[in-house]
């Protein structure tokens, strides 16, 4: 990743010249206050990046882009100031004016060509895919083969869900530069994606209707192509009521993408055993989630379930049909939902809600967030299935003045303009590059019409129990707890704690569930030498060096080692740029090799610069003249 957090700023060599020949040798004063103000710009833009980047990393972007935009109004010719706010605002997922700035910066800066694969790489994060595109083709067809461009390639192809086309890249990728970091993490990225996939699952679910169910599974899935994931989902739940029983489901199941559509499709269908009577449920499935924008996506749900959510439920063999929209908005850390479901039961009876939240970052820091919010959402049902526990010849029989008379949602739950409003929040936390948790909970404030029975002086005579409603207020809340255990790259442990309170019940629920991913293993392979941006120049100068022999005269050879020299300085300021432009610790690896090409860069110049190509040739002849700078530039070529 071409990415921009530490800027060393190193004096640009022309500049200084410039000031010198300005000044002239022979002031001392002059000399010492050019010297000072060299010093001054280099730490005020040293100061102005550490600053940018620290607020980077604590992710106050928008004082981050402050501090640079009023730098870079002062210097507009700087680069490294326009790279990083195009950064910023990227970070920001600001990305119209990111990508305004990110042009703006290409346009000024053509040859740059590390700033060109920043460029790019940006433009498949913000989903310009067509642009990205047509970026890579030009450099492919000028000739660059840079490792970078494979690593684009794969991450192309990747994001398109072509992982077979994206691990060929990658492998192309990993055979020239293997050390990149990463192109390290996107290999596993797409290794994992592709990778054959086992989840294990096990919940137990416990609530005071009373229900009690212990549910098992196991879930395997295997990659073929972006048409074609195909799922096997085989699950049990073990209920213990008074009685205990089992209802095995079967799902089979395919994930498809489209990405020019920006579609992923879910499909399944399957087939169920109710607990008692033994009897069989068709389900299936159809989902659809639509990316409309960078903020916007819509999902599409419709399914045939069983439902076991009452106790009466679990013993009727109930099978409805549900159907779900959610419009996600997201942007930075901000997140809304919008939704409406309804399900339908074998009666043609409907129970519909209607809802929305939103959720905003209160406290963030380099590890995790806090998010508080705010939800309301609205249920009812066409018809009513509140009825009396007992049956009304028994409740006659039995009934003394002022008692209540029991009863049950039969057999699934109807709510009756039930209105919900509360408080969300949510707190995401790194513990560690293993361990991650999450917290998440809710308390809000609800009313409802609440039904109930009554009798009176009729219902003795007409064997009648007659119902009503009243307006009933609660507090719902509930809390979820989850923790993350990355054993591996390859393995995945997930505890779950959820409590829920309503006005009907309190449930406790925990799960664990274990994801293993079937890797293919790693094969050593011997690490061939980066082909690079620089690299690739280096062999270009190596062989116009060679090609000088193919001068035939003096003129022909002055030109084409003047070409050869600028070649090499533009190469040598671009290391330098390089330098200045990216994280660099002192004595690393990393300075140590970029200062190595810079040292071997003037000593190559210095060796042109030491070639006489100016003496007169007059005092020999052309071609003897020729043949000995021909000789003298023979030793010049730099194996890199």
């Amino acid at each position: 990743m071409f990415r921009v957090y530490d800027c060393n700023y190193m004096v640009n060599n022309n500049f200084l010249k410039k000031c010198l020949i300005c000044i002239g040798t022979d002031s001392f004063l002059l000399m010492l206050l050019a010297v000072n103000f060299i010093s001054a710009t280099v730490n005020a833009q040293s100061d102005t990046f550490k600053t940018a980047n620290q607020l980077i990393a604590q992710k106050k972007y928008k004082k981050a882009y402050s501090i640079l935009n009023s730098y870079h109004a002062r210097h507009p010719k700087d680069l490294n100031s326009e790279w990083l706010m195009a950064q910023v605002k990227y970070f920001n997922s600001e990305y119209r004016q990111s990508y305004k700035i990110y042009e703006s910066a290409v346009k000024a800066n053509p040859q740059n060509e590390y700033l060109k694969l920043d460029y790019i790489h940006s433009l498949m994060d913000m989903d310009r895919m067509t642009q990205a595109d047509n970026q890579l083709n030009m450099m492919e067809q000028a000739g660059r083969e840079y490792s970078a461009i494979s690593l684009l390639r794969a991450r192309q192809h990747y994001y398109r869900g072509d992982y077979m086309k994206a691990l060929a890249h990658m492998k192309k990728y990993t055979n020239t530069d293997a050390g990149n970091a990463e192109g390290k993490q996107l290999r596993d990225e797409i290794e994992l994606a592709r990778a054959p996939k086992m989840t294990l699952t096990a919940g137990y679910l416990n609530d005071n209707q009373p229900i009690s169910i212990l549910n098992t599974g196991v879930k395997f899935e295997k990659y073929f192509n972006r048409y074609l994931t195909l799922y096997v989902n085989v699950e049990d739940y073990h209920f213990m009521q008074d009685q205990t029983s089992d209802a095995p489901w079967f799902k089979l199941g395919d994930r498809l993408y489209f990405p020019l559509a920006g579609l992923n499709v879910n499909i399944n269908a399957g087939v169920m055993r109710f607990p008692m009577k033994n009897e069989i449920a068709f389900t299936g499935e159809l989902e659809l989630n639509e990316k409309l924008s960078h903020q916007f996506d819509l999902r599409l749900d419709v399914d045939r379930v069983p439902y076991m959510d009452t106790k009466i439920s679990i013993d009727s063999n109930i099978t409805a049909t549900r159907f779900a929209a959610m419009l996600n908005w997201h942007l930075r850390s901000w997140k809304a939902q919008a939704g409406y479901l309804n399900s339908t039961y074998p009666d043609n009876n409907n129970v519909y809600s209607a809802y929305a939240w939103g959720l905003a970052p209160v406290y963030t820091f380099p590890k995790g967030q806090l998010l508080l919010g705010y939800s309301i959402s609205y249920s009812g049902a066409n018809e009513n299935r509140y009825a009396p526990e007992k049956k009304v010849s028994d409740i006659l029989a039995t009934y003394s003045s002022g008692s209540n008379i029991a009863g049950v949602y039969n057999p699934y739950f109807t709510p009756d303009n039930m209105l919900v409003n509360a408080v969300i929040g949510t707190f995401n936390a790194n513990l560690s590059p293993k361990v991650d948790i999450s917290i998440n909970g809710n308390v809000g404030y609800a009313s409802l019409s609440n039904p109930y029975f009554y009798l009176n002086a009729s219902s003795y005579t007409n064997n009648k129990v007659y119902s009503a409603t009243s307006t009933e207020t609660f507090v719902p809340y509930n809390g979820t707890f989850s923790l993350n255990y990355h054993i591996d790259k390859s393995w995945l442990l997930t505890a779950k704690y959820m409590y829920r309170s309503t006005y009907f019940f309190n449930s406790n629920y925990v799960n664990l569930t274990l994801n293993k991913a079937f890797l293919p293993r790693q094969k050593d392979k011997p690490k061939k030498l980066a082909k690079t941006p620089y690299m690739s120049k280096i062999y270009d100068v190596e062989g116009r060096l060679k090609g000088l022999y193919s001068c035939k005269n003096s003129s022909d050879l002055r030109n084409s080692v003047k070409s050869i020299r600028t070649q090499l300085v533009n190469m040598r300021d671009e290391q330098l740029q390089r330098k200045n432009l990216h994280e660099i610790t002192p004595n690393s690896d990393e300075a140590n090799l970029i200062q190595e090409h810079v040292d071997n860069l003037n000593e190559m110049i210095s060796d042109i610069d030491n070639v006489n190509l100016n003496d007169a040739e007059v005092k020999t002849e052309k071609s003897t003249w020729l043949a000995e700078r021909l000789q003298e530039l023979s030793s010049i070529v730099y194996n890199g």
